[in-house]
């Protein structure tokens, strides 16, 4: 089957259009109405403290504790130089990066500053607040704020905000901890440290020299607006559908997502946050272009939300948010904690990962033996890692007894693709009598890409089979073509390189991926075939790289032999591409986190003989 394709060429087409830009926010308090969620910002900015209340003298707080103690303000400064108000939260996946973090900072400030953890996510459980204080070792008193008196009384914004109070209650520093994080964005290291920054100045007497940022984390929520929605929408009657529909193979008990979104009382204090990424798009994530109303998709996995759905969710969450009759609500699916294929027949892993507390993105390169005693027909794969965060993605190659170890330092694209793990796509199921052929004997050579969590921890990927029961009719194997030589100049803000191949045979493509690194910011796929004009594929114009998609179509693609495909991938090497690990070096092809990706995968489907394993 690698004879099927053949390369041709790789190109850069130059241009000079700025795609994005970043800088510092407007400096001011955002006005809002009453109900309306805060403008979702996704990078940390700084801002001028005057309007967000640095400066002023702070109320005396007082709350009660994880532990049924009471506090307040001050009593807290006593003894200390300062107070630090931590917003944080168990599931926002940005609380999770920073917990530990925030911990060691606590440490280091133990003599100048008492910490106090707020949490206001009224989903979130006790028990889940104490297993985080567990496992990040918090050491100073943990609030749950349920009425929301802490969070209303600071003028708290984000799940990752931290305020930082003087010995006579005036606000020096409230924003970010640092500007690593961001929403879907990541430094390999933070720039500047404004928390410790700030608690240095408290210490020594001194002022900060940055008093105020935005702190990118998952929105507080606002007050619900007194109003019902237009058109009777109720959480039982409409919302729980939308949210089935579109959210709930992730936001589920044991799915990827950190947290569910299965039942009303499990979106309290997540609201704001859903409102943001619904309304902007983020969410349900999805590359690929979204057909025009009352036009169907070729895509029998695509994600992206309808208008008729985003319209009545929104219109929801900025109302009085009626529950409705729970005799309205959907049918629930089956869902499981397990494995979302069923019980696998074989489950593989890599050795278990040791990664660092802090740094860039680690790759590592691992074998995994199949052990199988004779050819196994897997009609289900399912990818799955031990902590959620941890493994950004990883491709998972099929490397058959006989076959050549690729170079260390390239894709190996002479080998088939089985799929790959990415949080948001990490099941693979073939239709009823179609299944991958796994011969005796194969390794799975796994590229892991992982990132540290401030924390010394292990993870590993687990790969999940179930074989076919019956002979498979159909088998699938995939052909990938990546570009050898490539090069994003450093600073080059709008990039392209066009990869191009032609099929020597025909083919009938049952999903193709692309695959795109850091500087990836688009991707579109154009076939041509010898008897038709050519057809744009795909179109997806906001890459992410942190969801590898496998685009599944509802038919299998018919291409006759001689058709051209061209992959055009377009990249920013720029500082504003947040996600980008050095834009002052050029980017350049290889397998390594910090290096560049052109890839195209497609699955083809061809008949098979009658008899199992022929």
């Amino acid at each position: 089957m690698s004879n099927l394709v053949k390369f041709l060429r790789v190109s850069l087409l130059c241009c000079g259009a700025v795609v994005f830009t970043a800088g510092a926010f407007p400096a001011r308090l955002l006005a809002q109405a009453e109900g309306e969620p805060p403008r979702l910002r996704r990078s940390t900015q700084i801002e001028d403290g005057g309007p967000l209340g640095v400066g002023r003298q702070m109320p005396v707080l007082q709350f009660e504790t994880i532990t049924g103690q009471q506090r307040d303000t001050q009593t807290l400064l006593k003894d200390r130089k300062g107070l630090v108000y931590v917003m944080t939260s168990t599931g926002c996946p940005l609380s999770i990066k920073y917990g530990a973090r925030l911990a060691a900072i606590e440490k280091q400030f133990t003599a100048t500053a008492r910490f106090v953890y707020v949490n206001t996510v009224r989903a979130e459980s006790q028990d889940d607040m104490r297993r985080q204080i567990r496992e990040y070792g918090f050491r100073g008193d943990y609030a749950p704020d349920r009425e929301r008196k802490i969070i209303q009384a600071l003028g708290a914004r984000t799940t990752t905000e931290v305020f930082v109070i003087d010995a006579a209650r005036t606000l020096i520093y409230r924003g970010a901890v640092d500007d690593q994080y961001g929403i879907g964005l990541a430094l390999n290291e933070p720039r500047h440290a404004f928390l410790i920054d700030a608690l240095a100045a408290l210490k020594n007497g001194t002022t900060p020299s940055i008093d105020a940022t935005f702190p990118p984390g998952c929105l507080l929520d606002v007050p619900q607006r007194d109003e019902p929605p237009q058109g009777g929408i109720t959480y039982h009657g409409r919302v729980a559908r939308i949210l089935q529909e579109n959210c709930l193979d992730c936001h589920r008990l044991g799915g990827a997502a950190p947290f569910p979104l299965n039942s009303y009382s499990a979106l309290l204090g997540r609201l704001s946050m859903i409102d943001a990424v619904v309304s902007s798009k983020i969410m349900p994530p999805w590359h690929g272009d979204v057909p025009p109303t009352g036009e169907s998709s070729v895509w029998a996995n695509q994600r992206a939300m309808s208008e008729a759905d985003r319209r009545d969710l929104l219109a929801w969450l900025r109302s009085s948010r009626p529950l409705g009759r729970p005799e309205d609500a959907p049918v629930r699916h089956a869902v499981t904690n397990t494995w979302d294929i069923g019980r696998p027949d074989v489950i593989l892993s890599t050795v278990r990962l040791d990664l660092p507390e802090t740094g860039p993105m680690q790759h590592e390169r691992l074998i995994v033996a199949t052990n199988f005693k004779e050819d196994q027909w897997a009609e289900a794969i399912e990818f799955r890692q031990d902590s959620h965060e941890a493994i950004h993605h990883a491709l998972i190659w099929l490397l058959p007894p006989g076959a050549t170890l690729p170079a260390t330092d390239a894709l190996p694209a002479n080998l088939e693709l089985l799929g790959a793990y990415s949080p948001g796509d990490y099941v693979i199921r073939y239709e009823s009598r179609t299944a991958r052929k796994i011969p005796a004997g194969s390794l799975l050579l796994i590229d892991l890409y992982a990132r540290p969590m401030d924390l010394v921890i292990q993870t590993r990927l687990r790969v999940g089979m179930r074989f076919a029961r019956e002979a498979p009719t159909h088998a699938v194997r995939s052909l990938v073509v990546a570009a050898d030589r490539l090069e994003i100049p450093a600073g080059a803000a709008n990039e392209e390189a066009t990869l191009a191949a032609t099929l020597t045979d025909a083919a009938r493509v049952l999903a193709l991926m692309p695959y795109l690194r850091a500087r990836g910011v688009g991707v579109s796929i154009d076939l041509t075939q010898p008897s038709q004009q050519t057809q744009r594929m795909l179109d997806a114009k906001a890459y992410d790289y942190r969801w590898q998609i496998r685009y599944r179509l509802k038919e299998p693609l018919a291409l006759e032999a001689g058709t051209r495909i061209d992959l055009t991938g377009k990249y920013d090497n720029s500082v504003e591409n947040l996600n980008n690990p050095d834009a002052t070096v050029a980017a350049r092809t290889g397998v390594e986190a910090d290096e560049e990706a052109l890839m195209l995968a497609l699955e083809v489907v061809e008949p098979v003989a009658s008899e199992m394993g022929e």
